[in-house]
């Protein structure tokens, strides 16, 4: 995805997630959650923008499993990209992250999303 009007990564309805296996571990300190603002989008809105989001680390998810996920942050981004730091420091570096959608700005029918970012230290074997 990019940050171009309609390149983004929708799921249908205001709840979904998505998994990131990052390129290698690290010790994550924050997440950028990233939507384009209303002065690019061709109508003029941003309800499909995520609201209510959470952070999880795993050293690796299976798709019906949650154990060994670690819920980091809890947040309400605002509708273009700011950078949350994480709730909780970690004891060690991980490889996956999972951002959990809870709602968006009202759009029923999907939500977007542009970019994700990952802010951290890589950990050094």
């Amino acid at each position: 995805p990019s940050a171009s009007p309609g390149q983004c990564w929708a799921f249908h309805g205001a709840v979904g997630h998505v998994v990131i296996r990052l390129p290698e571990n690290i010790w994550p300190v924050a997440v950028t959650v990233e939507h384009i603002p209303k002065s690019v989008s061709p109508t003029g809105e941003v309800s499909s923008a995520p609201k209510d989001f959470a952070v999880f680390v795993s050293l690796c998810f299976a798709p019906a499993r949650r154990e060994g996920a670690t819920a980091l942050r809890e947040g309400r981004p605002l509708l273009t990209a700011p950078t949350l730091p994480l709730q909780k420091q970690l004891p060690r570096a991980f490889r996956f992250i999972k951002i959990q959608v809870q709602s968006n700005w009202g759009k029923r029918e999907y939500t977007c999303l542009y970019r994700v970012q990952v802010h951290g230290m890589a950990a050094r074997m």
